[in-house]
């Protein structure tokens, strides 16, 4: 390695082992400390509708926003039945990787006599492309610690609206969604919720691992390095620490062939997963946004799932049915 390479290197490094040392020795709260402190409690609560693009006839679609004392504020996506029918609803919310909030609700068929929230994560993109390598540690330890909060508190707001059944309420966290969801879950039932149906899909345990299967780095022990950080800044919200815990009827889903999550994550995520669950197995690699087939074959999994369960009403003219008969 040339002088000019490890100068280089060095600059580098420098801003990173302080970010790293900040975030481990100051930021980063570990397991109980991080169930122990209470759910965010919403200030004020903002609902509008919209009637753009992804709102389909026969659906009345909201936006909704909730806000806080400290930090940015909790903004969802809602399609309700239109008009609403006089029974309570069951309620599915929804959070992904990829499309979240309005642009998620495009992608779903019409869910009929069932409500739909989908979650919008709160990271602003034009901050995380402007903001330095330390900048963007610190952004992804605080989203990953804010997100399970800001969801346990949207399980609670929608299980108190009077058009839910709050008896059947479902929960489905796709890729990143996936990883935050066990976090959610647990945190919302040591502060008294209910833990309902739940769906992890293309998600896995052992965020070092996860981290570096996606990094491409060189030197590689850069690449350990900064994987160990992330994973190590985030532990109290990685999913292995969780998913045992959780309680009622759980479906997970993963790809055979996928390139984003580890096979030994997946096992791993398998084997800790607690008795009451159902593991299914696709043809494929990591969900996308544009494999279309993937997603309906998703989209049909989960829902036969939970209307098995008893989670969700059939839709009409639908191919829940078939499959649950």
């Amino acid at each position: 390695m040339t002088r000019r390479r490890r100068v280089a290197l060095a600059i580098l490094l420098v801003p990173l082992a302080a970010a790293a040392w900040w975030l481990l020795a100051v930021a980063a709260p570990d397991t109980e400390r991080y169930l122990a402190a209470g759910l965010p409690q919403p200030e004020d609560a903002r609902v509008s509708a919209y009637d753009e693009v992804g709102c389909p006839p026969g659906r009345a679609c909201l936006d909704l926003e909730l806000s806080f004392a400290e930090g940015p504020p909790l903004r969802a996506a809602i399609s309700l039945p239109d008009p609403l029918p006089p029974e309570p609803l069951p309620a599915l919310l929804l959070f992904g990787g990829f499309e979240t909030g309005r642009r998620a609700l495009g992608l779903l068929p019409d869910p009929g006599r069932n409500a739909v929230v989908t979650y919008e994560y709160p990271l602003d993109r034009r901050a995380w492309r402007e903001a330095s390598l330390p900048r963007r540690f610190l952004m992804v330890q605080q989203a990953a610690h804010r997100v399970p909060r800001q969801l346990a508190a949207l399980f609670r707001w929608v299980r108190d609206r009077p058009w839910s059944d709050d008896g059947r309420l479902s929960v489905t966290g796709v890729s990143l969604g996936a990883l935050l969801l066990p976090a959610a879950r647990r945190l919302a039932s040591v502060h008294g919720e209910p833990e309902g149906y739940t769906v992890l899909a293309y998600g896995g345990v052992d965020g070092r691992a996860i981290v570096a299967a996606n990094l491409d780095l060189r030197p590689a022990w850069l690449g350990d390095a900064l994987a160990w950080t992330i994973a190590a800044a985030t532990r109290a919200v990685e999913p292995a620490r969780h998913l045992p815990h959780l309680e009622g009827p759980l479906l997970i889903v993963n790809g055979r062939d996928d390139g984003l999550i580890p096979q030994g994550s997946i096992a791993a995520l398998h084997a800790l997963a607690p008795e009451q669950r159902e593991v299914v197995m696709l043809d494929g690699g990591h969900i996308d946004p544009d494999a279309e087939a993937l997603i309906a074959e998703l989209l049909d999994r989960v829902a036969a799932w939970l209307l098995a369960e008893g989670a969700v009403n059939p839709r009409p003219e639908s191919r829940w049915d078939d499959q649950k008969s």
